[in-house]
């Protein structure tokens, strides 16, 4: 099953009970800016919602434990990213 979300082929093998997914950045051209800059927590929630909506066709055990991790480490990253922009608007 393949499908695309947000500019990303995500893929998954049925075949073998494990989670096979591949992200591929279309697109994709480098920043202009010479600071660095990370992801914005918008885009954390749609990784979120991504692993979320997963989790209903795990086929094994193991799979659904990958995802629930997945989730949960997803979630924590975005109330970070959101406590950092928080931050950064402040000091404007």
């Amino acid at each position: 099953m393949a499908s695309r979300h947000a500019g990303r082929l995500l893929s998954r093998s049925s075949g073998t009970n494990r989670l096979h997914l591949t992200l591929i950045q279309f697109g994709e051209t480098p920043r202009a800016s010479k600071q660095p800059q990370m992801d914005s927590s918008e885009r954390c929630q749609e990784q979120l919602a991504e692993c979320r909506s997963l989790m209903p066709l795990a086929q094994s055990a193991a799979e659904a434990t990958v995802l629930k991790n997945l989730v949960r480490s997803w979630k924590m990253i975005c109330n970070q990213l959101e406590l950092y922009e928080s931050i950064l608007a402040d000091r404007k």
